[in-house]
């Protein structure tokens, strides 16, 4: 028979689950309403790909400030107070009489959004057993994933019917509503009632106190004295990035330009990143617990990443739509199949003071490489555009080739059986 901790930890979970869904809806959420968007606030196109970015740029810079207050602070109050301002930003957006208010409104979202990860994984390791944290950080990113798939069509009708300024209004107040849940329904730990009525161990459940936890450079000492985080840093920023760096950007071109594919046939392709969320990451997480091991799914998911860039490079155009739902279901799973995997390796291999830290690092360094890779890859094909477009690709993707060869040196390396 289940305790009452146990059903108010799980409630707790769907509150963390709910904020994460936030994060990925806001995140997408521009693309179906922008030439609304343009045409009200009378956006040049350059203005319109920086408002497109705030987010995005925001999200990245705020993440090692809300790592070290997550460790430092609590990820309670810092979430509490983020995910507040984030509310705040959704409301001075969708009132925006122009570029500037706009702009500064999504960045707040930004903030607001950019915590939830981190305080989410450092409660969660906190509440559960370390047995089921990669089952439950898988559930977390599908719940995610299916923000992609609620700020696509469903936003788009909404939009159409009521304009996007009623509608984000509405996401504005329903973000300061679920912050007032988590008010209520979040804890840092469980009380030593509860820890024992959930069959935890003091050293897991319990919070340290914030003097406990190493500041400023000792907290990266501690980070990076760990060779098997290291090299989860590396695979994450060599194998996860093709899927965020191709998927985020080239793809459609690619797909539509090189292989001549429809709109409607890119798009479904295009589907496989939102379903490989969903459905990819708690499959990852399972085997993994399985089989004990991480290594062995991140290693599978390098050398899917390796199988597919191998054939952007070196497969001419006219392929059939089968072997290209292949080739992009093989990014697919690098990048979205292991990342509750990586996650889950990356607090396995430290100390839990730094839990909140090592989060915001990963998520920080796949934006940071992402946008990086991205510009070179425009860079390249820039360069070796008088080729065609489809040698000027494959050329460039050679770029996501030595990448996944990197990853998968990284996977071997890694230590071999999971501590869980």
């Amino acid at each position: 028979m289940r305790s009452r901790s146990f059903f108010y930890a799980c409630l707790l979970f769907a509150a963390l689950c709910g904020a994460y869904f936030l994060v990925f809806f806001q995140r997408l959420s521009l693309g179906v309403i922008m030439p609304e968007l343009s045409g009200d606030l009378a956006l040049a196109p350059a203005m319109t790909g920086w408002l497109g970015s705030a987010f995005l740029y925001a999200y990245a810079a705020t993440q090692i400030p809300a790592g070290l207050m997550v460790d430092s602070w609590g990820p309670r109050r810092t979430m509490l107070l983020l995910f507040g301002l984030g509310g705040v930003g959704g409301i001075l957006f969708a009132s925006a009489e122009g570029a500037a208010q706009a702009f500064a409104g999504r960045a707040l979202v930004g903030m607001g959004m950019a915590v939830v990860t981190t305080a989410s994984f450092k409660i969660m390791s906190r509440w559960f057993h370390a047995g089921i944290y990669a089952r439950l950080v898988s559930i977390f990113m599908a719940v995610g994933g299916l923000g992609t798939f609620f700020a696509a069509a469903p936003l788009a009708s909404l939009s159409a019917l009521f304009g996007w300024r009623p509608v984000f209004w509405c996401i504005a107040v329903f973000s300061l509503l679920w912050g007032a849940v988590l008010f209520f329904l979040v804890k840092d730990a469980p009380s030593p009632a509860q820890q024992q009525e959930l069959g935890l161990t003091e050293e897991t459940a319990s919070a340290p106190a914030a003097s406990d936890a190493p500041r400023g450079l000792g907290a990266f000492r501690v980070l990076f004295s760990s060779r098997q985080y290291r090299l989860v840093v590396l695979w994450y920023l060599t194998g996860a990035s093709l899927f965020f760096s191709f998927a985020g950007l080239w793809a459609g071109d690619y797909y539509r330009t090189v292989h001549h594919l429809s709109a409607e046939s890119t798009g479904a392709l295009l589907s496989l990143g939102a379903l490989s969320l969903v459905i990819g990451t708690p499959a990852g997480a399972w085997l993994s617990d399985r089989l004990h091991s991480r290594k062995i799914v991140l290693a599978a998911g390098s050398l899917c990443a390796l199988a597919s860039s191998a054939s952007l490079c070196f497969c001419p155009s006219g392929l059939p739509v089968w072997a290209l739902w292949l080739q992009f279901g093989g990014i697919c799973i690098a990048g979205n199949a292991t990342a509750s995997v990586v996650f889950t390796a990356a607090r396995e291999a430290l100390p839990a003071s730094v839990l909140g830290l090592s989060t915001s690092m990963l998520s920080f360094s796949i934006f940071a490489c992402t946008a990086c890779l991205q510009a070179v890859i425009g860079e390249v094909l820039e360069r070796l555009a008088p080729l065609g477009m489809e040698a000027a690709y494959s050329r460039a993707f050679l770029i996501y080739l030595v990448f996944s060869v990197i990853s998968l040196a990284a996977a071997l390396m890694l230590r071999g059986r999971s501590r869980a």
